[in-house]
């Protein structure tokens, strides 16, 4: 018998500072063994200091899957300085094509699916490749938003 591994679900409540309201959010899958790897095309890159002082980088992109279907894809970056924020947001920016690999969390709403990477490696698609990966995207992903 082939033993499973163990999914890791957890319930994410989050808290408005300004008014003390919270927002509980449905479970989500934690794959934190399990990698995902992808083409991206970056569609928006945001940046957040929290309260606390911790940093966040929120990136909204377009994903290519094994079979070069485009999905929605979010990343998810806690830096630990400044510095490494601001290289984040140097390297990704709109429009950019990134290849991503980490590990990733599966949420399932009433909006549907989110994938979500967490503090993924990351490089810039080599130049000899830009004209195919945005050839894919354009081909594939005619039907979204750009």
């Amino acid at each position: 018998m082939i033993e499973q591994p163990k999914r890791q679900i957890s319930e994410r409540v989050i808290q408005r500072c300004e008014t003390d309201n919270t927002n509980h959010f449905e479970h989500c899958m934690l794959m934190p063994t399990a990698t995902m790897a992808s083409f991206i095309k970056i569609k928006t890159v945001r940046s957040y200091v929290h309260p606390d002082a911790s940093l966040q980088v929120c990136i909204d992109c377009l994903a290519l899957n094994y079979e070069a279907d485009v999905f929605e894809l979010e990343i998810n970056y806690t830096p630990h300085s400044i510095i490494i924020r601001d290289q984040l947001l140097k390297e990704f920016h709109q429009g950019g094509l990134m290849h991503v690999q980490g590990s990733y969390s599966i949420d399932d709403d009433d909006s549907g699916v989110t994938f979500t990477l967490h503090d993924p490696e990351y490089h810039s698609v080599a130049a000899d490749e830009v004209i195919d990966v945005e050839s894919l995207f354009l081909k594939n992903g005619s039907s979204w938003d750009r």
